[in-house]
C-alpha cells in the first residue's frame, strides 16, 4: 500500500503523509498550519494499542505560506507483545485524529546506489518525451531508481512510467484534494515540495539522492559518468554537494516540437552559474536535519556542505525565462551522452513501441 495524505478529523490544521521507520523511531511526515496551538500535543498511536508523544520537527519557510512541512517522530515501543505495522496521529486537546497508516521501513545498509527524487508532478507542463529524455540520461549516469511524486499528471506519462516499474517507483500525491482551495505560494510552497523532499531522504537513507526538477541535467564536466563520482566523494566522508544551476532558455534556441530531445538541440546557455537556483545532492542522507530546495538548511553536529566548482559539475536547466542580461556562450557538452543516451532510449523503445508509436519518429531522428 502506497502512502497517502490523510487529514486529521474534524480539522483543516494538519495532513499526514508517510511514516518511515529508521532503527527505532518512526519518522510522520506532514504538513501542520504555521504557528497553530495543536503543534503542541501530538501523539502517536499504534496498531499494537501503544501509545507515545511526539517529537515534532518543522521545517521552517521563510516564505509566507499557511503550511509548512515536519516530521512527528515517535519512539517504536520495542516492548511490545505485537509486531507493529501502522500507527495514527492523534490530538487530545480536540480529539482529532487520522486515520491509521502503514509504516515503511527506510533503506539503512550502506551502499553505492543512486536515487532521483522528482519534484510533485502537475497539469501538462512536461511531456513523455521530457520524462523519457529525463531516465535515459540519469539512468546512464548510474541512477538505479527514479521517484515520482504524482500531483496531477497526464495519462500518457502515467502509463510510460508504469511501464518503466523495474527503476521507477509513483507516489501519490494528493494535497491539493485536500486542500480544494489552496492558493499556490499562499497555502504552501510549489505543492508541499518540502514534504516530498524528506519523504524521499528518510526513504532513502543509505544511498546517494539527487533532488531535482525534471528539466534539470547535472553534468559531469570532467569525470565520465556522474556516479562514479558521486560515489567517490562519498567514500570521502562528504555530506552533501551544492551544485550552481545554468538555464538553457527555450526562447533563445531553436524550435524543436514536442517529439525531439532537447539536450541534442538545445546549446545557448547563460555562462555563470546560478547559485540562488542551485540544487543539493544528498550523499549521506542520514545527516541531514533539514533541506531546502535549494541548499541544506542543518546537518548533524560536524558535518557542512560542500560547494562543488562549476567547473566539476553543473545543472543543465532546461526551460523558459523572463528578461536575461547574462552573456551567453554555445555548449555542445550534452552530445558527448548522445550515443549512450540513443542506446537506452532504443533498447527502451522496444518494449512501449505499442503504447508509444509517437516515440519512433524522434528515435529515428536521433
Amino acid at each position: 500500500m502506497k502512502p497517502k495524505w490523510v487529514s486529521l478529523s474534524n480539522s483543516s490544521d494538519l495532513f499526514l503523509y508517510s511514516a518511515l521507520q529508521t532503527d527505532s523511531q518512526v519518522n510522520l511526515i506532514v504538513l501542520i498550519r504555521k504557528n497553530d496551538i495543536i503543534r503542541q500535543y501530538l501523539y502517536c498511536g499504534f496498531d499494537s494499542g501503544d501509545v507515545q508523544k511526539g517529537n515534532l520537527i518543522v521545517y521552517s519557510e521563510s516564505r509566507s505560506v499557511e503550511y509548512e512541512a515536519a516530521n512527528i517522530q515517535c519512539t517504536l515501543p520495542l516492548d511490545s507483545k505485537y509486531q507493529i505495522r501502522k500507527v495514527f496521529l492523534f490530538h487530545p486537546p480536540t480529539q482529532s485524529y487520522t486515520k491509521y497508516i502503514k509504516i515503511e521501513t527506510s533503506e539503512l545498509v550502506n551502499n553505492d546506489s543512486v536515487v532521483l527524487c522528482v519534484q510533485p508532478l502537475s497539469g501538462t507542463y512536461y511531456t513523455s518525451v521530457d520524462v523519457l529524455q529525463f531516465i535515459a540520461y540519469y539512468s546512464i549516469h548510474g541512477a538505479s531508481k527514479f521517484y515520482f511524486y504524482n500531483q496531477s499528471i497526464t495519462d500518457e506519462i502515467s502509463r510510460l512510467l508504469l511501464k518503466m516499474n523495474k527503476v521507477v517507483e509513483i507516489l501519490p500525491w494528493n494535497i491539493l484534494e485536500l486542500l480544494p482551495n489552496h492558493q499556490y505560494g499562499v497555502t504552501f510552497w510549489h505543492y508541499a515540495q518540502k514534504a516530498q523532499i524528506h519523504d524521499c531522504l528518510l526513504r532513502n537513507q543509505a544511498s546517494v539522492i539527487i533532488n531535482v526538477d525534471i528539466d534539470e541535467y547535472i553534468v559531469p564536466l570532467k569525470a565520465e559518468d556522474l556516479k562514479t563520482y558521486l560515489i567517490k566523494q562519498k567514500k570521502e566522508d562528504q555530506t552533501n554537494l551544492i551544485i550552481g544551476s545554468v538555464l538553457f532558455p527555450k526562447r533563445l534556441n531553436i524550435d524543436i516540437g514536442q517529439n525531439q530531445l532537447k539536450l541534442f538541440h538545445h546549446f545557448y546557455r547563460t555562462q555563470l552559474p546560478w547559485w540562488h537556483r542551485s540544487k543539493v545532492i544528498a550523499l549521506q542522507p542520514k545527516f541531514i536535519k533539514h533541506q531546502d530546495i535549494h541548499i541544506v538548511m542543518q546537518h548533524e553536529p560536524a558535518r557542512m556542505s560542500t560547494l562543488v566548482s562549476a567547473d566539476t559539475l553543473l545543472i543543465y536547466h532546461y526551460r523558459e525565462w523572463g528578461v536575461l542580461n547574462d552573456n551567453m556562450i554555445n555548449d555542445t557538452l550534452m552530445l558527448k551522452f548522445k550515443e549512450k543516451i540513443v542506446k537506452f532510449s532504443h533498447e527502451y523503445n522496444r518494449n512501449i513501441r505499442q503504447d508509444f508509436p509517437r516515440f519512433i519518429g524522434f528515435f529515428l531522428r536521433l
